[in-house]
């Protein structure tokens, strides 16, 4: 027999437990808090494919049978004493076959331990955009539906905030702090804080040919051009930036980029470090260069799907890239004459282009070894999925899989308009379309 058991408080708050014998995920559940104070209560769900089967219950406190309690729901009535503290389980007996569910751990406080009950706030962001929400929760030890919530900000009481969670949205600079607290039955708890920092950038990075780097290894004596790049963009223009190399300030020809020319291989490393300002807000990102004798080795990226007849580019990426850099690409082990941009374009798709694709860089006379292989792969009527959350997602494309057997989406089978049993729905079909499977050999 394959099922599951389920232990439900009545405060809302589910936890589902799986025998040994259920087949799937074991969901185990955590320690759980009542007060003497209220009403709660246990129920076993047993899950089962056939629920017009009779089952019978029974309860246990610390691997001891409780011969009352053979019910699927149990209830502790106000007051609830102190010493129905234990570990909890039920079992279900169906045509002789009993299924067990682990332990739920039950603790009682009286309600004067509310008043040395700490709290934490947590937020969904402690930097927090401005104009943004941001979701906080007042977490304590104890907790029983009917708690009232305070919550302050910078001190001032939030008269229509009562509840665990807290929509906050900062509307200019500067740290704020938030403190809550929660009230029940004449207790009060501590107060929990955090502290918000509001501003107007959300990320930088610094890109090295349109690449986002956290290091890079360009090749001794070759010249470097980072670029500084901040999100939201529409807040660029209104942005300054300032660049620093192992924290000391150097000038660049151009706000948003920083050109340097690298030194001797196995020299010290470097920081590089872009600073943005907006409105009286900051955030830096930095770099890492380590000099090079000879380019490191490129890697070759395309998009997932191509179309029968229209453009594509295929892309070779380094992080020894600089100035004045050549590639040289190959097909099957055969050099592409006439490609030598870290982009080789391909201007109608065709399938004469699948095979496997590699490239190399040469940067002031010196060569990388030659970038791992991809392979490019033309197969027919290829259909493209819509997201659905359980679909799987290719890995960095914006194309999900749908392979029920119905409608195989990354194999090209299925009709327009056809829902997978998994939730995604088929697009379109074209009726001359390739696609570009990628794979990559580590050799």
């Amino acid at each position: 027999m394959k099922g599951a058991v389920l232990l439900l408080l009545s405060n809302a708050l589910a936890f589902v437990i799986c025998a040994k014998t259920m087949e799937g995920d074991d969901i185990t559940s955590s320690s759980r808090f009542f007060l003497t104070k209220g009403q709660y209560s246990l129920t076993c769900n047993y899950k089962t494919v056939n629920a017009l089967l009779p089952v019978t219950y029974a309860w246990y406190k610390n691997k001891q049978l409780l011969p009352d309690k053979k019910t699927k729901t149990i209830l502790f009535n106000d007051p609830v004493p102190v010493d129905t503290n234990g570990k909890y389980t039920c079992t279900v007996t169906r045509e002789g076959e009993t299924v067990t569910s682990k332990a739920i751990d039950i603790s009682v406080f009286p309600l004067t331990e509310i008043k040395t009950s700490g709290l934490l706030i947590a937020a969904s962001n402690s930097v927090s955009r401005i104009g943004r929400s941001n979701t906080l929760s007042c977490n304590g030890e104890i907790f029983t539906p009917g708690m009232v919530y305070e919550w302050r900000v910078d001190n001032i009481v939030q008269t229509n905030q009562v509840s665990k969670t807290f929509q906050y949205t900062p509307k200019a600079p500067g740290d704020v702090e938030i403190k809550c607290k929660y009230s029940y039955e004449g207790q009060t708890s501590l107060e929990g804080k955090t502290i918000i920092k509001p501003t107007y950038i959300d990320d930088v990075s610094l890109l090295l040919h349109n690449n986002r780097v956290t290091d890079i290894s360009p090749v001794e004596g070759s010249k470097v051009r980072i670029e500084c790049v901040v999100s939201p963009s529409e807040i660029s223009s209104t942005a300054s930036f300032s660049w620093s190399v192992d924290s000391s300030p150097v000038k660049s020809e151009s706000p948003r980029h920083y050109e340097f020319t690298a030194g001797k291989a196995g020299s010290p490393k470097t920081t590089i470090t872009c600073q943005v300002d907006v409105k009286g807000t900051s955030k830096k990102t930095s770099l890492r260069v380590t000099p090079t004798e000879t380019p490191l080795k490129g890697k070759v990226s395309f998009n997932f799907v191509l179309v029968m007849g229209a453009k594509g580019d295929i892309s070779c990426t380094s992080n020894s890239y600089a100035e004045g850099a050549t590639f040289t690409w190959r097909k099957d082990n055969v050099v592409i004459q006439g490609a030598t941009g870290y982009l080789y374009h391909i201007s109608k798709v065709s399938k004469s282009d699948e095979g496997s694709y590699t490239c190399t860089i040469t940067v002031k006379g010196k060569t990388s070894p030659l970038s791992y292989p991809k392979q490019l792969t033309i197969v027919p009527d290829q259909i493209v999925c819509r997201f659905a959350s359980d679909c799987k997602r290719v890995p960095h494309t914006d194309t999900t899989i749908c392979d029920d057997g119905k409608c195989r989406c990354l194999e090209g089978y299925g009709v327009k308009n056809q829902q997978c049993s998994n939730g995604a729905v088929i697009m379109g079909s074209f009726v001359m379309v390739w696609s570009v499977l990628l794979t990559q050999n580590l050799l």
